[in-house]
């Protein structure tokens, strides 16, 4: 599957996806899902998966089926069983739940490296995208390491945003539970971005 032309915008955050948070290698057999919506993007992912000489499998959702899909298209699911890396970039529709959790169970099952680009943009590509994920990598290992002892969380902002949990941080993964968050996604995200480099060197 050809998605088109890559943009040069969009490279830096397609590198990073590939090489920095995948850590795709040579020969290695990557499946690309994307759609109509997201094909500047996978454009864009299957160039930077190219320049790592990884074998790429692009699958378009509209050529399995109109949307919204209902199910996963058993191509997909095909080839996510012989996959190594996969990476799925599309802007989801309403009752299409089902059939993401479907491409997820095969990537939870068979233990791939998996991207779940659900939701990416442009934007996202030229933002978010070109973070360095290694150095966030280790702000978010430190702070897991503190937040064990933690009872509570307060996020706190100079504009005067303010929000917390209290008890249940973590699982019995140690994941973060993120009901909270969410509802402050975005400034949370803003908020990091702008004091990642800070908070490092406070926690050495």
């Amino acid at each position: 599957m050809n998605f088109g032309v890559p943009h040069t915008e969009l490279m830096p955050g397609a590198r990073n996806a590939v090489a920095t948070c995948l850590g795709v290698r040579a020969g290695e057999r990557v499946v690309l899902i994307a759609d109509e919506a997201t094909r500047a993007v996978a454009a864009s992912v299957a160039a930077a998966l190219r320049e790592r000489e990884a074998r790429c499998t692009g699958l378009l959702l509209e050529e399995f089926g109109p949307r919204p899909m209902t199910v996963a298209p058993a191509e997909v699911l095909d080839a996510l069983e012989v996959a190594d890396v996969g990476m799925l970039c599309m802007t989801p529709q309403p009752g299409e739940l089902a059939a993401r959790m479907a491409i997820v169970r095969v990537v939870e099952r068979r233990q791939i490296r998996y991207a779940h680009m659900v939701g990416v943009t442009p934007q996202i590509m030229q933002q978010g995208m070109r973070a360095d994920y290694r150095m966030v990598d280790r702000l978010s290992e430190k702070l897991r390491e503190r937040m064990l002892r933690a009872k509570t969380l307060t996020v706190r902002t100079e504009a005067g945003t303010e929000f917390g949990e209290e008890d249940s941080l973590y699982n019995a993964d140690n994941q973060l539970i993120t009901r909270t968050l969410t509802q402050s996604s975005t400034v949370l995200r803003k908020w990091l971005d702008d004091n990642a480099a800070t908070l490092i060197e406070r926690m050495k």
